[in-house]
């Protein structure tokens, strides 16, 4: 078994839409039964929708698979903690500080609306 690292900007760049995380997705195929290192660090933007399609179609073509992703911005290890939620997959981890880390599930739920009345309109 092999170990790649791969910047997320060879997979696909920008970073956005189901299309273009489908796209990585399937480019990722290719390394069925490897270790793999996603590093989300060098994108300027890697959307959420993005990241969904990636690790959604990922895991269908290849019945899961190891996949880590590397990031160091907070905005999306919240990403990736969302998904982990609403999928219920276990998502991987690396930072500067920590490695192999399981990305704990958080589920934001929607805020309540504000009503006309409410403002006194």
């Amino acid at each position: 078994m092999h170990n790649y690292i791969i910047d997320v900007t060879e997979l696909s760049n920008p970073c956005i839409t189901r299309n273009r995380g489908k796209e990585a997705a399937t480019k990722l195929a290719k390394y069925l039964d490897q270790y793999i290192e996603i590093d989300l660090n060098r994108a300027e933007l890697v959307s959420l929708s993005f990241l969904d399609e990636l690790i959604c179609h990922y895991i269908k073509l290849v019945n899961n698979g190891n996949i880590t992703f590397s990031t160091n911005d907070k905005k999306t290890e919240l990403k990736l903690a969302r998904i982990a939620s609403v999928r219920s997959v276990t998502i991987h981890c690396n930072n500067s500080q920590q490695k192999g880390y399981i990305v704990s599930p958080v589920r934001e739920d929607m805020p309540t609306p504000v009503l006309a009345n409410s403002k006194g309109l």
